[in-house]
């Protein structure tokens, strides 16, 4: 087996058990596993996850939990359906509308801020420019959001952030984050500007990152 497959399967061990309040405990020996009826279940996933590979494993097997009712627990075949693969879609669209003040939406934004540390780090940029920084045709930042690299409510610390955001096209923009992107764009606003914990972490780590422009540091906060 390969060491994604041995992570797809404790991934699953665990969220399944975990979302349940059941214990658990990771599977260290998976001699003989090949053999296993399952294994047939987690070489599609690892093709599935290679060809994906922004999907965050814990993620992907938390969401029909977090987005349906149903208390009972998914199968590991479950995980090879467009039905799962569309709860995962659902479910981190549905997180781009949680309060930024929630501990899941704070441990993203450290997680963001980090992410965008090492990127103006490799490209050799400010952190001003991160926004407006692009690879190919489109700002990178766009296919971050995509790739849920980042969070929306970081955003929002970059004064030329909605004026890219412009200058790109509502229809170039809506191709890449969806139809309702605008809506939630403002939803997130709105949310950040009144919240009492993200924007002072936001706020006070940009200030750490630009006083040390030579070298950057993750932002341990």
């Amino acid at each position: 087996m390969t060491d994604l497959e041995k992570r797809i399967y404790n991934s699953y061990l665990k969220i399944s058990r975990q979302k349940l309040g059941k214990p658990y405990k990771l599977r260290q020996d998976f001699s003989g596993f090949e053999e296993d009826d399952k294994y047939i279940y987690i070489q599609k996933l690892s093709a599935l996850l290679s060809r994906h590979s922004h999907i965050k494993l814990d993620d992907f097997f938390a969401a029909p939990y977090e987005l349906y009712e149903e208390k009972i627990q998914y199968p590991l075949d479950f995980y090879t359906t467009m039905k799962a693969i569309n709860a995962y879609s659902l479910n981190e669209k549905k997180k781009l509308r949680i309060s930024p003040d929630e501990e899941s939406q704070l441990h993203f934004i450290i997680e963001s801020l980090n992410y965008i540390v090492e990127f103006v780090k490799a490209k050799n940029i400010s952190i001003e420019d991160y926004v407006g920084y692009k690879t190919e045709a489109v700002p990178d930042f766009l296919v971050d959001i995509k790739n849920r690299k980042i969070s929306l409510y970081v955003l929002f610390e970059f004064k030329n952030f909605e004026k890219v955001l412009r200058e790109t096209g509502a229809d170039i923009v809506k191709f890449i984050l969806g139809d309702d992107i605008y809506e939630t764009i403002d939803f997130a606003r709105t949310k950040y500007l009144n919240s009492k914990i993200a924007k002072t972490l936001t706020k006070a780590a940009f200030i750490k990152i630009k006083l040390d422009k030579t070298n950057n540091e993750a932002i341990l906060l």
